[in-house]
């Protein structure tokens, strides 16, 4: 495709492998809603980018689609800019090519109309003789415009890898999504093993996770925000701060969490103790589910455990980084996820962790070892383990240990590399 393929082969951290003409490999990356949507998954994307622009002997671009109000947010938010007659992400340099197609209702951008379907493949058509990209690699597969990329990949026979990131489809027809896109692509990964087993048939390469040390870095928390947290979260000796960021939606399990701190209160052993379990819940609320988080804060009014608990909105990664650091432990109730990462980013910033042991969220945690996991329909199960940490500095103090060092080896540079590796692989697997 007119780059020089080099064939050094990759040694510790080193990726420095540059090519008298350019980039060894230019990858086209996609994701539906890159940039737009607020969840975590979108975050692990933007950082994988940041660390894949790093090395050098990669190039990256990403297509995505977007109504044109929310490129308008985007730029005036400062998350992309206009250079000539091309849109670059800010913060990484990654030159963006939209597709702007209809938005629905509630702000959501449409990609399931035919009309999408059939932009979105010109869109890509265009993109594709335009750049010559080496590989396209689509991640969250949700929708037939995923499928519509890979039949693009492979009519211009293009290498093409997609990773799963979720858990088990719920619909039937995402079933049949997964089914077409794993028969059209050259490589299926997952982020988990529990990912891997929901994909259907074929051999998958399971590329793990990450958590990114550079940011979720106790060195690089504000100490005087976490004072604030802590005066206005759990400002006594006695209180014990728990936090789990999620966005609001049922899959996240809210409901399940705030009637287990309802049943730890009236634990005996909590009220003798005169410790005070206070809940903090940062996340976003998607326009369409204001009305669940509604019944969630009705929930907690109509239970007695409102002042003990504290809906906090969308916060900043730093306000989330100092969060995490006033906290003593970090919840994960939610179900049928594919991996999951605040407990990792909680473990790296000293909280102990408590996961459901459902999907892939248990898949780096080992109960009673380097944190606690519980049943996500067993209140009995999560009261029980909660009290066992709040209980006992000593034995939340080791597990918290145990668990940091978990998660320290899920390094984003290993992650990266991972995908480097993989990436050369398919290209020389597809050159004549």
């Amino acid at each position: 495709m007119g780059r020089l393929h080099c064939s050094h082969a990759l040694s510790g951290s080193s990726l420095c492998l540059l090519c008298r003409d350019g980039p060894l490999v230019k990858i086209l990356r996609f994701s539906h809603d890159y940039l737009v949507n607020t969840g975590g998954m979108m975050a692990h994307l933007q950082a994988l980018n940041a660390a894949l622009v790093k090395i050098s002997s990669v190039e990256v671009i990403q297509t995505f689609l977007v109504g044109t109000s929310h490129m308008g947010e985007l730029e005036a938010s400062g998350q992309v800019e206009r250079r000539g007659q091309e849109w670059i992400q800010s913060d990484t340099g990654i030159r963006l090519f939209p597709c702007m197609v209809p938005m629905r209702s509630k702000g959501r951008t449409e990609m399931d109309s035919e009309e999408a379907l059939a932009s979105f493949e010109r869109h890509l058509e265009k993109l594709l003789e335009r750049e010559q990209p080496d590989l396209l690699h689509v991640h969250i597969v949700r929708h037939w415009v995923q499928v519509v990329a890979l039949r693009v990949a492979r009519r211009h026979g293009l290498p093409s890898v997609l990773t799963h990131h979720d858990g088990m489809p719920a619909k039937s027809e995402m079933v049949e999504i997964l089914r077409e896109a794993t028969q059209l692509v050259d490589r299926t990964c997952a982020i988990s093993g529990f990912s891997a087993s929901a994909l259907p048939g074929g051999p998958v390469d399971y590329q793990g996770f990450f958590v990114d040390r550079d940011f979720w870095n106790p060195a690089e928390v504000d100490v005087d925000q976490v004072q604030r947290w802590r005066r206005e979260l759990a400002p006594d000796t006695g209180h014990r701060l728990l936090v789990y960021p999620a966005r609001f939606i049922p899959r996240k399990n809210h409901a399940f969490l705030i009637q287990g701190i309802y049943w730890l209160i009236q634990r005996q052993a909590i009220q003798d103790s005169g410790l005070v379990p206070h809940l903090a819940l940062p996340g976003p609320t998607l326009p369409e589910r204001h009305g669940y988080r509604k019944s969630l804060e009705a929930m907690a009014e109509r239970l007695g455990v409102a002042e003990r608990i504290s809906f906090l909105g969308n916060l900043a990664p730093a306000a989330l980084r100092s969060l995490y650091a006033a906290s003593h432990v970090v919840i994960y109730p939610a179900r049928n996820e594919g991996a999951g990462r605040c407990h990792l980013e909680g473990m790296l910033l000293g909280c102990c962790a408590a996961v459901a042991n459902d999907g892939g969220l248990v898949e780096y945690l080992q109960g009673g070892v380097n944190g606690i996991t519980f049943s996500p329909d067993s209140i009995e199960e999560l009261v029980g383990g909660l009290e066992s940490l709040l209980l006992s500095d000593e034995f939340r103090g080791r597990l918290t240990a145990a668990g940091r060092a978990v998660a320290e080896r899920l390094t984003l540079g290993r992650y990266a590399r991972d995908h480097v590796e993989l990436y050369r692989k398919l290209i020389d697997e597809a050159s004549p």
